[in-house]
């Protein structure tokens, strides 16, 4: 059966239903969406242009292969973005054991798999966040995420609460995020697909 409605006019979960049905004006417009950010992840990552391309085609090839268990699919671009950082990383250890990297070239992230780390824990956090109310959100905000954290009185006196409310307000809160991150680990599904 045609779809008649434009690809891009749909959102991600759309697309991916789509292409689920072997839509292949939805395959095309879900790469041309998400192409340019993943591959900057893997340059950003330290890739240089052949090989962040290849990482990129290994992260789209991925998606073909675990399409139907994605089970999250408004929130493919938080699968790519995590496959494509693996995938950076499995070409970045090819390079060092293919003994090809200039000794003089480092590259962007030292550190290791500790950073990738960091960074799936903030977008999972930045998610997670996302799917609490605006109350819930700017109390945690205000109170943790910001460079210099607001104290009890003026929090309560910016959102117009008792001083006392604040306290057992960022206990309920903090319980919801809790939730809410570990309903979320694991819904972007992954298993590890070799590109070599």
């Amino acid at each position: 059966m045609r779809q008649t409605t434009d690809p891009g006019a749909l959102d991600d979960a759309a697309l991916i239903d789509r292409c689920r049905n072997d839509d292949s004006s939805a395959w095309r417009e879900l790469v041309a969406r998400h192409q340019r950010y993943v591959w900057s992840i893997a340059r950003s990552l330290g890739l240089d242009e052949a090989a962040a391309a290849d990482a990129t085609q290994a992260t789209f090839a991925a998606l073909v292969a675990q399409l139907d268990r994605i089970r999250q699919p408004e929130r493919v671009r938080a699968w790519l973005g995590v496959v494509v950082r693996r995938e950076t990383w499995r070409a970045r250890e090819r390079i060092r054991r293919d003994d090809r990297l200039d000794p003089d070239t480092e590259f962007a992230d030292p550190s290791g798999d500790r950073e990738l780390e960091i960074v799936d824990l903030v977008d999972a956090l930045d998610q997670a966040l996302d799917e609490l109310s605006p109350a819930c959100r700017e109390l945690i905000r205000r109170l943790f995420l910001s460079d210099r954290p607001d104290d009890y009185h003026s929090v309560a006196a910016d959102l117009g609460r008792p001083v006392g409310s604040i306290g057992p307000s960022r206990g309920r809160c903090l319980e919801k995020l809790r939730t809410v991150l570990a309903r979320n680990d694991g819904d972007l599904v992954y298993q590890d697909v070799d590109a070599t």
